[in-house]
């Protein structure tokens, strides 16, 4: 009668080591799933951060360029150019 009894206590004590494996395997789970979402929320946002300063420097290349255009108009004219060469060297900025 022992022994049967013993058999009852190892088979539970089995199934609550298998449940407690089962847990934890399944934290370990949840914890990869939070750090893979975590790394590419991450990702995401530096990849928009650099969208962003990509714009901001292309807006100031655009904003030099038509300056430096400027400039070139203001002192061909200043120098006396005729309006076909100053036309002419608009359109090589375009």
């Amino acid at each position: 009668m022992k022994i049967k009894n013993n058999d009852k206590i190892v088979e539970l004590e089995g199934k609550k080591f298998n449940h407690s494996v089962a847990l934890e395997e399944k934290k370990w789970d949840h914890e990869i799933g939070l750090e893979e979402k975590k790394l590419a929320w991450e990702k995401d946002e530096k990849e928009k951060d650099q969208s962003f300063e990509m714009a901001k420097l292309e807006q100031l290349a655009s904003q030099e360029h038509i300056g430096k255009k400027y400039d070139l108009i203001t002192h061909c004219v200043v120098s006396g150019k005729i309006t076909e060469d100053i036309e002419r060297l608009e359109n090589l900025f375009k």
